[in-house]
C-alpha cells in the first residue's frame, strides 16, 4: 500500500468530481487541486504488453553526443542539450530522452523519462517534508581524484510504499568541481540502485538489426529523487557544479500540475476497453506520450526549470 502523499484518486473518487468537458483551451494542469475531472481520448492500447513495449522500444530524443575526446568538453551543459533537443524534436513523441558518454568503462546509453523526474520530484518533496523520512547523502569528495573522475555519493532514498525499506545505493561520476572536466563526466553518471522498477525498465532486446547493445541505464524515480538531492546539498553549500551538469530536467510547477491532474483529474476514453463506460486511469505510457505531447506544444522554459525562472522551490510544488 502506497503511503498516504504518493496515493492516487480511484476512478470512482474521480467520477465523484464535477466533471468538465475538455477542449484545446482547457489545460489539464489548471484541474490539479481542484474537485474537477475531465475525459481525454487515450493514445494508445490500455493492453500492458502494448504498454510496456512503447516505453522499451519507443522512439527516443537523443541529446548531442560527444564523438571525440575533445568535443566532449565542448558540449553544452545539459540542460542546454535538453532544451536543443526537445525544441528540435517537437514532432516526435517520445519514450524517453538520452545522451552516452563517449569514453570510460561504462559506455551505455543512459535514458531518462519524464515521467521519472516527475515521480523523482514528488519523492523528493516528499522526503523534504517529511522530517522522520528524509533522503540522507554523504558525499565523498575530498580525493584530489574527484576532479577528473566525479565524487562518489552514498544515498538513503526512502520507498513509496507503507511498512517498506528505504533503498541504499551510491552514484558514481558526479561532477562537483568547477573544471573542464565536469563536462566529460556528467555524462558518465550512474548507480548501483537496484529495485523491481529499474529492472523491468531496463529489461529488454533490440530489435534483431539494431546496430545498438540492447543494455542501456534507464535511471528510475528513486536515483531521480536521490540526485535532486545532491543538487540541493550542494547549493546550500555554494557549489553550483551538481545543477549546472544535472542530466535529470526539473519539472516547473506547472508540469508538477499537468502530471498531478494526470493522477487524479483525468480518465482516458479508450475503445479496446470492454467495460460499458470505456474509462480508464492512465497508465505510465500514458503519461509519457501526454507530456511529450505537452512538450510539442509549449516553449521548454515554460516546462522545465531554465535559467531561474522557477518560482517557490520544488518541495512546495505538491502542496494543496
Amino acid at each position: 500500500m502506497k503511503k498516504t502523499f504518493f496515493k492516487e484518486d480511484s476512478i470512482g473518487e474521480i467520477l465523484s468530481k464535477e466533471f468538465v468537458l475538455y477542449s484545446e483551451n482547457l489545460h489539464l494542469e489548471e484541474l490539479a487541486h481542484s474537485n474537477s475531472y475531465t475525459v481525454i481520448p487515450a493514445r494508445i492500447s490500455n493492453d500492458d504488453s502494448i504498454q510496456r513495449k512503447f516505453l522499451k522500444h519507443g522512439p527516443e530524443i537523443a541529446l548531442e553526443r560527444a564523438y571525440s575526446i575533445g568535443y566532449s568538453f565542448e558540449l553544452d551543459v545539459p540542460n542546454e542539450l535538453c532544451k536543443l533537443a526537445f525544441e528540435e524534436e517537437r514532432k516526435r513523441i517520445s519514450c524517453a530522452y538520452s545522451f552516452k558518454p563517449y569514453w570510460g568503462l561504462d559506455r551505455k546509453k543512459r535514458r531518462v523519462s519524464l515521467v521519472d523526474c516527475f515521480l523523482g520530484a514528488k519523492l523528493y518533496a516528499y522526503s523534504e517534508n517529511n522530517p522522520e523520512d528524509k533522503i540522507k547523502i554523504n558525499i565523498y569528495g575530498d580525493s584530489l581524484r574527484v576532479a577528473k573522475e566525479g565524487a562518489n555519493v552514498f544515498l538513503e532514498v526512502p520507498s513509496t510504499q507503507e511498512g517498506s525499506p528505504g533503498y541504499k545505493f551510491s552514484f558514481v561520476f558526479v561532477p562537483i568541481v568547477d573544471n573542464q572536466l565536469k563536462n566529460k563526466i556528467w555524462q558518465q553518471v550512474s548507480s548501483n540502485h537496484s529495485c523491481q522498477y529499474k529492472y523491468f525498465k531496463g529489461l529488454k532486446y533490440n530489435f534483431f538489426n539494431s546496430l545498438e547493445d540492447s543494455s542501456t541505464n534507464d535511471f528510475c524515480f528513486h536515483e531521480i529523487a536521490g540526485y535532486y538531492k545532491i543538487i540541493d546539498e550542494s547549493l546550500k553549500k555554494g557549489n553550483r557544479v551538481p545543477f549546472e551538469m544535472n542530466p535529470f530536467v526539473i519539472p516547473t510547477k506547472s508540469t508538477v500540475d499537468f502530471n498531478l491532474a494526470l493522477e487524479n483529474n483525468v480518465l482516458l476514453f479508450d475503445e479496446t476497453i470492454k467495460e460499458k463506460n470505456k474509462l480508464r486511469k492512465p497508465k505510465i505510457a500514458d503519461k509519457e506520450i501526454l507530456n511529450w505531447e505537452r512538450v510539442r506544444k509549449n516553449p521548454y522554459r515554460n516546462l522545465f526549470f531554465y535559467d531561474r525562472n522557477n518560482k517557490g522551490k520544488l518541495k512546495d510544488y505538491f502542496k494543496k
